[in-house]
């Protein structure tokens, strides 16, 4: 009877343990553990290779956001009903305007990087921007599993082949941009056959209210604001204090990044969460977040310095990490304080806010890093994830206390005879 017992029981212990391990948090995790081990595979390069490898990769981020008009995240945010029924006769116009948009953007940032290559800059730009849409659109449809394997495949397949050029001794950055540009193209094409269909819409023939642009541009606005906040750094280290330097700066800034997963999931979630009980559960997607983050951090700082030993050019990266990990916790937490704000209609709030912080950043990053460099740099940056953390969650405050008051209003109004 007592293994019996044992044998009933363990599959009961064991179904929590499983559902995290299939989670699609455990999977964004898993992604970025895998993005994580290609970043250290860099590290095979020479520093001044690796400096042009993640300028091109800075410039293709910026670019995709800049060019990609934020779509994927204003799909997210209008929702699934809206997708299906309202999107139409500006859609070929606009999907096909953010490919070579994203690669004009990237081209120009290439350029003032001074040590991208802009080809791959414009070309992988271009499939971050192809790829962004039918992943929002299956988002949109509650197909977060989906999109979330496909992208653990495709970092998979891109460390692989990282490890392959390793054990043949590949020292040209360009041959490492080719084989990430390869996956990417690939798992673009692969969404587009897949999820494609959904941004078709029922009502091909219906328009965009002006609502809806205005909304497109608040959204676009803010994300653009938000992603120089987070790479701007790195193309003024690359234009003042060379590749080597940046080299150095992006492998802390690369590791800190992953101890956002679970802010990462826990935003796009909050994003679409429009129910009741929604506040309550974007407060405790914060706790999960930051219950993975900070020790994730800790062990990304000790593993950090551990490669520096043995890898002496990246000696000093451990302590990049260090200077980044207060501001990778701000983050995380801002990032979910703008994604309630979105998700209740304020993007126009959040665009304001970034474009606030976004301005300082700029300014504080081209008066002081061609100075002081890359601890300059991350000490920047962590002060100015805690001033939007603090300017997102007074908004929000303020914002949710007015929704709140307004059905007493209205009945304080009727009663009245107002």
């Amino acid at each position: 009877m007592g293994c019996v017992v044992v044998v009933k029981a363990a599959p009961i212990r064991l179904r929590p343990a499983l559902q995290l391990a299939a989670s699609n948090t455990a999977t964004y995790a898993l992604t970025l553990v895998i993005n994580g081990l290609s970043i250290i595979a860099t590290a095979a390069l020479a520093p001044a290779e690796r400096g042009i490898y993640v300028a091109t990769s800075g410039s293709i981020a910026l670019g995709a956001a800049l060019g990609g008009l934020s779509m994927d995240t204003f799909l997210l945010a209008r929702g699934a009903q809206w997708l299906r029924g309202v999107y139409g006769s500006l859609k070929m116009t606009i999907l096909a305007s953010t490919v070579p948009m994203a690669g004009l953007a990237a081209a120009i940032l290439a350029v003032y990087s001074a040590h991208s290559e802009v080809l791959f800059a414009v070309l992988g730009a271009g499939a971050m921007a192809a790829a962004n849409l039918p992943a929002a659109a299956a988002f949109a449809n509650g197909r977060f599993a989906f999109v979330y394997r496909l992208r653990a495949a495709t970092s998979t397949a891109i460390f692989v082949s990282f490890i392959v050029l390793i054990a043949f001794q590949s020292q040209h950055a360009k041959t490492w941009l080719s084989v990430w540009l390869t996956c990417q193209v690939i798992a673009a094409t692969v969404l587009w056959l897949i999820d494609g269909n959904l941004l078709r819409s029922r009502t091909m023939n219906s328009k965009m209210r002006s609502d809806d642009i205005a909304q497109l541009g608040w959204t676009h606005s803010g994300v653009v604001a938000a992603i120089f906040m987070l790479r701007f750094d790195q193309l003024v280290l690359s234009r003042f204090q060379g590749p080597t330097a940046l080299a150095i700066y992006s492998l802390g800034v690369s590791a800190v990044e992953f101890a956002q997963a679970g802010s990462a999931v826990a935003s796009q979630r909050v994003i679409g969460d429009r129910d009741d009980g929604a506040v309550e559960r974007m407060w405790a997607g914060i706790v999960r977040a930051l219950l993975f983050a900070a020790p994730a951090g800790l062990a990304i700082i000790a593993a950090l310095a551990v490669f520096g030993h043995f890898r002496e050019p990246y000696h000093s990266a451990w302590t990049i990490a260090a200077l980044l990990l207060p501001g990778s916790l701000f983050l995380a937490v801002g990032q979910i304080f703008s994604a309630r704000l979105v998700a209740i209609g304020k993007m126009s709030f959040t665009a304001v806010i970034s474009f606030v912080v976004c301005g300082i950043s700029v300014v504080s990053y081209l008066i002081l890093l061609p100075r002081y460099g890359a601890a300059a740099a991350a000490i920047i940056s962590s002060i100015l994830y805690l001033i939007h953390l603090v300017i997102t969650y007074a908004t929000l405050r303020w914002t949710e206390r007015r929704r709140l008051a307004q059905p007493a209003e209205v009945a304080t109004r009727s009663t009245s005879g107002v």
